[in-house]
């Protein structure tokens, strides 16, 4: 994608970090039978739990397969809560490959598989189904094929950070006599902040972030990228 390659630390920074799906599927119901700040987490009594994951005992090895996600994709859902501002809508969510699945799925088949896990856990066989549906569709997207960045377990190994992720491509070059690195490519997205990755804020100081970099650079060549790499 890049020619000259991007460096070495930054390949390494983009293969570290994890990347994954988290979907929302929201329900409108006619009657809302929950308070506004109810909360219903998923637990599945067989062991399952919402990354699709069978816990036997100590033994963490036995993961849904792909052929059996037509009949579990529901199994990935991690909880339902009231949404602030629409006291008629609750909001599933939905993680992993679970996630990915549900998005070829039909709108009627995302509603009643969603609203009969619903059922489940509150344990109402007789719950009126929903009259509307919503969903994101994060991995579908051809600009996203994701929703969130996470610190993976890999980062352990690579001692990659964000900040890596976050570090601008810059060359040498003599301004008025003094050697400045000047920047050619800046990174921004929630995947390159510190602290607010996998958020919307987060997106959104990096992109200030690097506008002020940019800024930093252009009042004072000398200092700013500098005072952007203390």
């Amino acid at each position: 994608m890049f020619d000259p390659p991007l460096p070495e630390k930054k390949l390494l920074a983009i293969r570290s970090l994890g990347y994954g799906t988290v979907d929302k599927v929201f329900l409108k119901y006619d009657n809302p039978f929950w308070q506004p700040t109810d909360v219903y987490q998923v637990l599945w009594l067989d062991g399952f739990n919402h990354c699709g994951n069978k816990v036997d005992q100590d033994d963490m090895s036995a993961w849904v397969t792909h052929g059996q996600l037509q009949t579990s994709w529901f199994r990935y859902i991690g909880r339902f809560n009231a949404v602030r501002h629409q006291p008629q809508v609750l909001c599933c969510w939905l993680s992993g490959e679970g996630a990915k699945f549900m998005e070829t799925l039909s709108d009627d088949e995302v509603r009643t598989g969603c609203h009969q896990v619903l059922r489940q856990v509150l344990g109402r066989p007789d719950l009126p189904e929903p009259n509307y549906m919503e969903r994101s569709t994060w991995h579908s997207d051809p600009f996203s094929v994701g929703s969130y960045s996470y610190i993976a377990v890999s980062c352990d190994t690579t001692g990659s950070l964000p900040l890596d992720l976050a570090e601008p491509v810059c060359e040498p070059v003599v301004h008025f006599g003094t050697e400045v690195m000047y920047p050619l490519l800046l990174f921004a997205g929630e995947a390159t902040h510190s602290s607010f990755f996998s958020t919307v804020h987060g997106a959104y100081e990096s992109g200030i972030r690097e506008a002020d970099r940019l800024a930093d650079f252009y009042l004072d060549p000398v200092e700013g990228m500098k005072k952007r790499d203390a």
